[in-house]
């Protein structure tokens, strides 16, 4: 089985996108990875193939020296799963439906005995105080200080960046058009809308996917698509609706 053959690829990005995770794929002429990372304890939780286990469940594999005590947490958090086999650094687990998935990401995520091994990035940027910029701008009648550049620069797009960029897929994508969201902050500033729900729709609807070149001019030109969605779209659709009128496996 190759990963564009997984009935649930689709499913699987749309779900980690609406919690915020960031997908991670591997894959070669046999084996495949989809993973993300618990929010919470950074617990790595995979969907994987190989030709000898089929489809299977990965929790909490980690490279390195054994760790006895978080295997032992793994394995108590998940005993009502039937274990494929015994491993020092994560636990496999059959392969039963996409739903369960995400049952055992949110199981990982409450594992308060292990916690996260790595430090996080501080940043001066967050959505509330992106918000009381915008909020300040549009009191004042600057409206144009809610542009283009302050959703598309380094620090922003490290967080909203759903897949890596690679010698195919070359091209920086936003999934909805940066354009219509800031008309969109407009209008829910003018609807009386507060600081937390505008930056809950720009968190719904800020994404970049990297695709390849000739898709994106395709998606601009010959599909008229640079800056809006397809017709009948509204905030609260599906994010991916343009990349899948344009038919791009993304």
């Amino acid at each position: 089985m190759k990963l564009t053959e997984y009935d649930h690829l689709k499913e699987f990005k749309t779900r980690a996108f609406t919690r915020e995770l960031r997908v991670n794929e591997w894959t070669n002429d046999r084996d495949w990875i989809l993973s993300v990372r618990t929010p919470t304890n950074d617990i790595k939780c995979e969907i994987k193939y190989t030709p000898k286990w089929g489809l299977h469940y990965v929790i909490g594999y980690k490279s390195g020296r054994p760790d006895a005590d978080r295997i032992e947490h793994l394995e108590s958090a998940f005993r009502h799963y039937s274990l494929l086999k015994h491993h020092t650094r994560g636990i496999f687990a059959h392969y039963i439906d996409h739903e369960t998935f995400w049952h055992m990401v949110d199981i990982a995520d409450s594992i308060t005995e292990i916690r996260p091994t790595y430090r996080k990035k501080s940043s001066k940027w967050s959505w509330e105080g992106l918000m009381i910029i915008f909020r300040a701008a549009y009191d004042q009648g600057m409206l144009g200080e809610i542009r283009r550049a302050s959703l598309d620069n380094r620090e922003i797009n490290e967080f909203v960046t759903l897949n890596d960029k690679t010698e195919k897929n070359n091209y920086r994508e936003h999934i909805v058009p940066i354009d219509l969201i800031i008309r969109e902050i407009i209008n829910m500033f003018e609807d009386g809308c507060s600081n937390a729900e505008i930056a809950q729709m720009i968190k719904a609807n800020l994404a970049i996917v990297h695709i390849p070149s000739a898709d994106a001019k395709r998606l601009d030109t010959e599909l008229g698509l640079k800056t809006t969605m397809p017709e009948g779209w509204e905030f609260g659709d599906c994010v991916f609706a343009r990349l899948d009128e344009a038919g791009i496996n993304y």
